[in-house]
C-alpha cells in the first residue's frame, strides 16, 4: 500500500513538471538604462519593459529635470519566451535623452497602466558628464567659421559657410581608411546643434585638404562645408555659442557579418565634440549722418532707371512710372523687402503731378525689382517729369550714394470742354429731330429673319471631337510636369533612388542564387533581405545585421505576420550556415526570401 503511494507521488510530480502551464501570471513593468553614466548632448535609451500583458497603455513620460527628450513617438519591439513550458512575453518601449548638464539626473517612477491597473517602474539616477576636451579631440575634429566680416549693416545679405573639419579613422591592424561618407556618417546629426546652418544641411559639400595640426604635422582632413546665407532684420548680433557638433569617432572595427559586403561596422567609439571659436558677427544700422531724405533702406549697390509712359497725355490721364532697381551687390541682396523712393516726398514731382496715394507694388525677376507708380499732370503747363533719386548706402565704401534718372519730356494737353449741345437731354427742343417709334408687324419675330440669323443663334454642344483636344493640353503638361519631377528626384534624392531599385537588386542576387547549394543560398538570402532593408532605410550597405533588421522593422510596424516570418528565415539562415539545415524548408529559403521581398516592397517603411 505504503509504495503505490509512493508511485502515485512520483508520477504526479512528474506531471506538474512535464506539463505547460501557459503564461506567467502577474503582469509587471521595469525600467531600463541603456547607461548609467552618459555624456552631455549624447543621446542615450531609457526603455520601459511591460512583461505578461493583456493591455496596456502607453506610458507618459513626465518631463526630468536635466534631460531632453528626442523623440514624442517611442521604439516598440516584443519578445516572447518559453522555458520548461512556460512562455513570457514582454514589450519594451525605447525613448532616446539627451542630459542637458553635467551632474547627477534623478529618473522619477514612471506610472503604466497595465490591464487596468497602475503599475510604476522603480526610480533611477544616472551621471552625465562633459565630453572630454584636449588636444587629443582638437586633432580629431575641429569647426571654423567663415565670412566676409565681421560688422555687417541692416539690410545687407551675408554669407556663412561652416567648415567640419574630420580627421579619418585609420586602422592599423586591418589597414583600413574611412572615406568621406563613412566618416559623415559618424557625425550625429539629430544630437548636433547647428544654429543658424541647421537649414544648410540638405546641401553640404566636402573635400579633402592637408594642412599641418597644432603639432605643426601634415595630416588630411576631411572638410565638410555647410553654407548659409541671412539677412537679418533687426540690428544686433549673431553668435554661435548654439553651434556644437558631436562626432562618434570609431575606436575599433570589425568586417560586416557578410561574404559580398565590403564594408566595415564600428564596434567600439567615443564622442568627440567642437564648438566655433568664431566671435559674434555685429548688425549695424545704417548711419544718420549724412543720410539723404531719398533714402527707403537700401544697403548694397543699385542701379536705377525710371521709364513713363503714355507721355502724351491730357490733364488728369494716367501717366505710369515704371521704377527699375538692378541689384549689383555681391552677394546679391534680398530683393523682396527692398523699397522703392517714396515719390511723394519729391517737391518737384508733387508740384506739377497728383501722385497716387497706394504703395508703388513691386515684382522680383532675377536680379531687378519693377515698381510701377501713377501719376497724373495738374495743368498743362507740364512739359517735364523731372528727375527722380534713389539713395542707398554702400557698406563696402560706408557711404550713401544716390543715383538719379533722366528728366523725362511729356506733352500734356488741356482737357476737352463739352458743350450743353453734346449733353444727352440738354436743351431739348433747339434743332433736336424727333424720333418717332413704329410697331412692326409680327411682333418681336419680325426682328431678325433669314437661315444664317436662325443657326447662328444655335446653342453651344460640347461634343467628343471638341473634348479631346481640350483634355490633351492638361494631359500633356501633368505628363511631361511628373517626369521632370521624376528625373530631377533621381539626380537630387539619393535615397529616393536606393529604394526606388532596392527591390529589383535584391531579386537579382536571389536569382543568382537560384542553383547554389542550400548553405551557400542561405548566406546570400540573408545578405539580400540585410542590404534590401538598408536601402530601404537609406543605411550605409552591408552595416545592418539580421537583429538590427528584425529591430528597424519593428519600429516601423511593420506587420506582425511579415515581421515574424523575417525573424524565421533570417534564423534559418544562420542555422544553414553553422548547423546545417533543420527543416523541410531548407531547399526553398531563397524562395522564402523573394516572398519576403515581395511583401516587404509593399509595406510603408519610410
Amino acid at each position: 500500500m505504503l509504495r503505490r503511494h509512493r508511485e502515485f507521488v512520483l508520477f504526479a510530480a512528474v506531471l506538474v513538471v512535464a506539463l505547460p502551464w501557459g503564461t506567467a501570471g502577474a503582469a509587471g513593468v521595469e525600467l531600463q538604462l541603456s547607461a548609467s553614466e552618459v555624456y552631455v548632448d549624447v543621446p542615450f535609451r531609457i526603455s520601459i519593459v511591460i512583461t505578461d500583458a493583456g493591455e496596456y497603455e502607453p506610458p507618459r513620460i513626465p518631463d526630468i529635470a536635466g534631460l531632453r527628450r528626442l523623440e514624442n513617438r517611442p521604439g516598440t519591439s516584443t519578445r516572447t519566451l518559453t522555458v520548461n513550458g512556460r512562455t513570457t512575453r514582454s514589450v519594451t518601449l525605447t525613448y532616446e535623452f539627451i542630459a542637458l548638464d553635467a551632474g547627477f539626473i534623478a529618473i522619477p517612477p514612471i506610472t503604466v497602466v497595465v490591464d487596468g491597473q497602475a503599475l510604476r517602474t522603480a526610480p533611477a539616477r544616472i551621471i552625465a558628464s562633459e565630453i572630454p576636451q584636449g588636444p587629443a579631440q582638437g586633432k580629431l575634429l575641429f569647426l571654423e567659421l567663415k565670412s566676409d566680416r565681421e560688422v555687417y549693416y541692416l539690410g545687407e545679405t551675408i554669407d556663412m559657410t561652416l567648415e567640419i573639419w574630420l580627421r579619418p579613422y585609420f586602422d592599423d591592424r586591418f589597414t583600413v581608411r574611412f572615406d568621406a561618407q563613412a566618416m559623415f556618417d559618424r557625425i550625429s546629426v539629430r544630437a548636433s546643434q547647428w544654429g543658424v546652418f541647421r537649414e544648410g544641411l540638405q546641401s553640404i559639400s566636402m573635400e579633402e585638404i592637408v594642412r599641418r595640426d597644432a603639432d605643426n604635422v601634415q595630416r588630411a582632413y576631411f572638410v565638410y562645408y555647410i553654407k548659409q546665407t541671412i539677412s537679418p532684420h533687426q540690428a544686433g548680433s549673431i553668435s554661435f555659442d548654439d553651434v556644437r557638433v558631436l562626432v562618434n569617432y570609431p575606436t575599433k572595427i570589425r568586417r560586416a557579418r557578410s561574404l559580398f559586403s565590403t564594408r566595415w561596422q564600428t564596434v567600439e567609439a567615443r564622442p568627440v565634440a567642437a564648438t566655433v571659436a568664431h566671435p559674434p558677427i555685429v548688425i549695424e544700422s545704417p548711419p544718420r549722418e549724412g543720410r539723404p531724405a531719398s533714402f527707403a533702406g537700401a544697403v548694397g549697390l543699385f542701379g536705377f532707371e525710371v521709364i513713363a509712359r503714355p507721355r502724351d497725355v491730357a490733364v488728369g490721364d494716367p501717366i505710369t512710372l515704371t521704377l527699375s532697381i538692378e541689384d549689383r551687390s555681391l552677394p546679391s541682396t534680398n530683393l523682396a523687402v527692398l523699397r522703392p523712393p517714396d515719390l511723394a516726398r519729391n517737391t518737384e514731382l508733387a508740384r506739377d503731378f497728383r501722385v497716387a496715394a497706394d504703395p508703388a507694388a513691386g515684382v522680383v525677376a532675377g536680379r531687378r525689382k519693377t515698381f510701377t507708380q501713377t501719376i497724373r499732370a495738374r495743368n498743362d503747363e507740364v512739359s517735364v517729369i523731372p528727375a527722380l533719386t534713389f539713395s542707398y548706402f554702400d557698406p563696402r565704401q560706408r557711404e550713401y550714394v544716390s543715383v538719379s534718372s533722366e528728366p523725362i519730356p511729356v506733352r500734356v494737353r488741356p482737357t476737352a470742354a463739352v458743350t450743353n449741345g453734346q449733353i444727352i437731354g440738354a436743351g431739348a427742343g433747339r434743332g433736336l429731330v424727333a424720333t418717332e417709334l413704329h410697331e412692326v408687324v409680327g411682333g418681336i419675330q419680325a426682328n431678325y429673319t433669314g437661315t444664317n440669323l436662325l443657326l447662328s443663334s444655335q446653342a453651344f454642344a460640347f461634343t467628343w471631337p471638341l473634348a479631346v483636344p481640350v483634355a490633351l493640353g492638361p494631359f500633356v503638361f501633368i505628363t511631361v510636369a511628373a517626369g521632370r519631377y521624376r528625373a530631377r528626384r533621381r539626380t537630387q534624392d539619393r535615397g529616393y533612388v536606393r529604394r526606388r531599385r532596392a527591390r529589383r537588386v535584391a531579386l537579382r542576387l536571389l536569382g543568382e542564387a537560384a542553383d547554389a547549394g542550400a548553405d551557400r543560398q542561405a548566406i546570400l538570402a540573408a545578405s539580400t533581405v540585410c542590404g534590401y532593408v538598408a536601402d530601404r532605410f537609406n543605411l550605409p550597405a552591408g552595416a545592418l545585421t539580421t537583429a538590427e533588421v528584425v529591430r528597424r522593422l519593428a519600429e516601423r510596424h511593420t506587420a506582425p505576420d511579415l515581421l515574424r516570418d523575417v525573424q524565421r528565415l533570417l534564423a534559418d539562415c544562420e542555422q544553414h550556415r553553422y548547423a546545417g539545415a533543420v527543416n523541410s524548408d531548407s531547399d526553398s529559403i531563397a524562395q522564402r526570401a523573394r516572398l519576403c521581398i515581395d511583401r516587404l516592397e509593399r509595406e510603408k517603411l519610410q
